[in-house]
């Protein structure tokens, strides 16, 4: 793919519209809290856009699945994934849709925005059903291949289908150690509270650079960010 190519850290990218702001925001801002990763993680990013989460991850040396059901964006993903494939970690890249495990989804393509995709709709979107994936089997499945000693971190940025995705998360959050999820429905007290029933620490923030105010009213509902209380007391 030919475009020119940027560096944010020890990473190299792609240049296309948005990823110089995005890579910011996700590798110099730290934004989903992933500085702590390292060898004994493994990410399951879900949305990954251009691949800025899961290539900070590999950078610190975690391996990572990552996950972006757009076309125009898991182009570009899979590029920058070739480009850095001296980092320490791994990135595997996944063109799927996440939700609950072999449901048919409904799912929208913004040609404005290559990264943008998710459950509603925008004026002139275009729109396919997929497949999903669920959150549980891509945890075991990385336990299975890679390590079951891993621990598992998820970073969920998917345009209002984190409703779906959470449908089963009784199965899969026991699994969790870190989690960093973008909520898009003014929702993300509803998220912090039951995050913090299945024993995680919560912080809540807006997206951006800091002070992460939101950008927009669409990003409104935040950012909500949870570790286990075991990971942050240790």
């Amino acid at each position: 793919m030919n475009s020119p190519l940027f560096e944010v850290g020890k990473i190299r990218l792609l240049s296309f519209p948005h990823a110089q702001s995005l890579a910011e925001e996700v590798i110099t801002e730290d934004c989903y809290e992933l500085a702590h990763l390292n060898k004994d993680w493994f990410l399951i990013d879900c949305g990954a856009c251009y691949g800025e989460a899961s290539l900070y991850a590999a950078s610190l040396g975690a391996y990572a699945y990552a996950l972006e059901p757009s076309d125009p964006s898991f182009a570009v993903l899979t590029s920058n994934v070739e480009i850095n494939r001296d980092l320490p970690g791994m990135v595997i890249p996944c063109n799927r849709s996440v939700g609950v495990h072999n449901a048919i989804v409904e799912h929208y393509f913004w040609p404005h925005h290559p990264g943008g995709s998710g459950k509603s709709p925008c004026d002139k979107s275009i729109y396919r059903q997929m497949t999903a994936i669920g959150v549980d089997r891509l945890i075991k499945d990385a336990l299975h291949k890679y390590g079951k000693h891993r621990k598992i971190a998820v970073k969920m940025d998917i345009e209002g289908s984190e409703v779906e995705a959470f449908k089963d998360c009784d199965v899969w959050l026991p699994k969790v150690e870190h989690i960093a999820l973008e909520t898009h429905n003014f929702d993300n007290d509803v998220f912090a509270a039951h995050l913090e029933r299945n024993g995680f620490d919560v912080k809540l923030s807006g997206t951006g650079k800091p002070p992460r105010v939101a950008w927009d009213k669409s990003m409104a509902g935040g950012l909500v960010v949870g570790r286990r209380k075991s990971q942050v007391q240790s």
